[in-house]
Order: structure tokens, then sequence, then C-alpha cells
């Protein structure tokens, strides 16, 4: 995870829409021949809940995979810790979904203690 984007379904599209954020490079356009199976793998996530969160994320990173865009692009650590803004970045997502879709953060753990 790199970014997220909301978008106003009203806007005009090349004044601020997708089609804006695609030109900007804030997406990355996948072959066509890829989406089919990037579709069969999305497809096997289940229902959002706690349980399932860890294997969705997984598949989610599987098809991306597919269409080979599994660079890292983000490989230096945040300050002087040995967490990558990568993982940083992911576990932000994971935690957001969590506390705002499942009803509550549960996987920290305390795992960023050390920056408290």
């Amino acid at each position: 995870v790199e970014g997220l984007s909301v978008w106003n379904k009203d806007a005009d599209p090349i004044e601020g829409g997708i089609l804006l954020d695609i030109l900007e490079g804030k997406f990355e356009l996948v072959d066509p021949s890829f989406i089919a199976e990037m579709l069969t793998t999305l497809a096997a996530q289940r229902s959002l809940s706690i349980d399932a969160l860890e294997r969705n994320c997984r598949l989610a990173f599987d098809a991306w995979a597919v269409a080979g865009k599994m660079e890292n692009s983000f490989p230096q650590c945040v300050y002087d810790s040995s967490v990558t803004v990568s993982e940083l970045s992911d576990d932000a997502s994971r935690y957001w979904i969590e506390a705002f879709l499942l009803g509550g953060v549960v996987s920290a753990g305390g795992k960023y203690s050390a920056f408290e």
C-alpha cells in the first residue's frame, strides 16, 4: 500500500477524478492479459472479518504479483528503526480496516510502542 485516493463521483474526471490520478502517475496500468487471473485471485477473498483479513490482504498482494508489480519502491526504513516505509504503510492500511470497518484495532499488539 502506497496511498489511497477518493474521488467525488460528480467531479470532472480530468480535473479531479481517477483519470487525473492516472495521468499524474499515481496508478499503474495493468496489462489486460493479466486481468482475468488477477480477478480470479481476488475472487477467492472472503467476506471481511478479522479472521479473513490476513488472507484477504495476502490475496490482494498475490493478485498484484500476477501482473509482475512487486518491486518495493520504498525500501528505506522509518527514521532510525528497522521498520520499512512499505511495512509501515501496509500496517497502517490494515489497522485502518480493523478500526473503521471491523470495529477496533486488534493486531497492533504494541508493535510500534518504541515510537511512543
